[in-house]
């Protein structure tokens, strides 16, 4: 009886470096999300947001523009915060050379 015996392949190693465009959740509620963008990034939030309140924060040091929404465009430079109503398509957009924190809510639009 000849038996052959398999030979196993080991697991890549992955990194363990977090992703430049993961957001991740900040606060003691949990309330917020923290993204970080790279110089020039472009990050869709959400293609089909329901109407919403967004709370937005720039943390710098570059400047973001933000989309909420059909024709709602606003540029944020560090420290600056921003409240409007969000729907449809939701975009973060790091406007400079120099990379970018900000911190944000999205909370259900009352009726």
């Amino acid at each position: 009886m000849n038996i052959t015996k398999r030979k196993r392949k080991m697991p890549v190693k992955r990194e363990k470096g977090v992703p430049a465009h993961e957001a991740t959740l900040d606060g003691p509620t949990g309330a917020f999300w923290t993204l970080r963008l790279e110089p020039w990034e472009l990050y869709v939030v959400g293609d089909n947001v329901a109407m919403s309140q967004m709370t937005i924060k720039n943390l710098g040091p570059g400047t973001v523009g933000v989309y909420a929404g059909y024709g709602d465009h606003k540029d944020l430079a560090p420290g600056k915060l921003r409240v409007t109503t969000a729907y449809a398509k939701i975009t973060v957009e790091s406007k400079e050379e120099k990379p970018a924190l900000v911190e944000m809510q999205l909370l259900p639009a009352s009726r």
